[in-house]
C-alpha cells in the first residue's frame, strides 16, 4: 500500500455511492465513460465535457449533493442496484389514489377544458390536452397537501394544464396548430357546431380581450389572467403574486380601466362588465 493511502481513505466519507464504485475498482473517468454509454441508451442528457461531471460525482460521493433524476437513473443502471442500495432518494411514484383521482376528475375536468380552450381556441384540441393533463395529474396526486380542501385545487390543476400545453407546443411543428390566424372565422365555426360554445358576441369579446391583454403592463395582465382564466379569488392571486389583497385590488381596477378604454378605443357602457369577475362570467 502506498504511503498516504490509509489517510486518504479515512478522510473520505464512504457513501454507498462511493463504495459501489470502489468495490468495482473503477476510477472516476471509467465511471464517466460507463455513464455516457448508459445515458446514450436512455437518451438522457449529459454534460459535453467530463470535468463538470467529475465535480458532480465527487459531490455525490461525499454526500454533499444528490443526483438529479436523470443521473440517478443512469447510476442505478450502471451499478445494477436500486436507489436505496446506492443511498439515493427513492423517486418511484406511489400508487395512484383512484378514488381521489375520480373525485377530482368529476369536479375539475370540464373546468380544465375551458381553461385550455381559452389558450388554444380549439375545443377538440382543448379536450385532448385536458385528457393528457389528467393522465399526468394522476401521477402527482401525492403532492397535494392533504389539509387542503378539494374544492380549492384550481391552481394545482391549472399548473399541470400549463405544463401539458407547454409540452404540446414544444412538439408542434408550427404555432399555428395552437393559435389560429383567422379569429373571425373561428368565432362562427365554434358557435355553429358546438352547443356548449359561447355566443358569437361573447367569442368576439374574448378575442378582443386576448388581443388587448398583450398590451397591458405585466402585473395587470397577470391579475386579469389569474382572475378570468384561472378563476382565482383576490386572496389566491395575492398569494400567487406575493402581494397584498389591497395591492391586487388596485392593480385589478387599473387593469379594468385600461380594458374598458382599449377594447373599443373609447369608454363603453354595456359590452364590458364593471368587474373582472363579471367579465370572466360574461366571457
Amino acid at each position: 500500500m502506498m504511503p498516504g493511502t490509509v489517510a486518504e481513505w479515512t478522510n473520505e466519507q464512504v457513501t454507498a455511492l462511493r463504495a459501489a464504485r470502489l468495490e468495482r475498482g473503477w476510477d472516476v473517468p471509467e465511471l464517466i465513460h460507463r455513464m455516457r454509454v448508459e445515458a446514450k441508451a436512455q437518451e438522457a442528457k449529459m454534460p459535453c465535457a467530463d470535468r463538470p461531471l467529475a465535480v458532480a460525482i465527487a459531490k455525490w460521493e461525499r454526500g454533499e449533493s444528490v443526483p438529479r433524476a436523470r443521473y440517478a437513473d443512469v447510476l442505478t443502471a450502471v451499478y445494477g442496484k436500486n436507489a436505496t442500495e446506492l443511498g439515493l432518494p427513492d423517486r418511484s411514484i406511489p400508487p395512484i389514489d383512484s378514488e381521489l383521482w375520480g373525485r377530482l376528475y368529476a369536479r375539475y375536468f370540464d373546468w380544465t377544458v375551458r381553461f385550455l380552450w381559452n389558450r388554444v381556441h380549439d375545443r377538440e384540441l382543448a379536450r385532448d390536452l385536458a385528457q393528457d393533463t389528467w393522465i399526468e395529474l394522476g401521477k402527482t396526486l401525492h403532492k397535494i397537501d392533504p389539509s387542503k380542501s378539494e374544492d380549492k385545487l384550481y391552481g394545482f390543476v391549472a399548473q399541470q394544464a400549463r405544463w401539458t400545453l407547454g409540452l404540446y407546443r414544444q412538439r408542434s411543428h408550427s404555432s399555428r396548430e395552437t393559435t389560429p390566424e383567422g379569429f373571425d372565422d373561428l368565432t362562427a365555426d365554434v358557435a355553429a357546431r358546438d352547443d356548449h360554445s359561447r355566443p358569437e358576441e361573447s367569442v368576439r369579446l374574448t378575442v378582443d380581450l386576448n388581443r388587448v391583454l398583450t398590451t397591458l403592463p405585466e402585473r395587470q395582465r397577470q391579475v386579469v389572467a389569474l382572475t378570468i382564466f384561472d378563476d382565482l379569488s383576490r386572496e389566491q392571486i395575492a398569494r400567487v403574486m406575493g402581494l397584498s389583497v389591497i395591492q391586487v385590488g388596485k392593480i385589478h381596477r387599473a387593469a379594468m380601466r385600461e380594458l374598458r378604454a382599449r377594447l373599443t378605443g373609447q369608454p363603453i357602457t354595456w359590452t364590458i362588465p364593471n368587474t373582472v369577475r363579471a367579465l370572466g362570467q360574461a366571457a
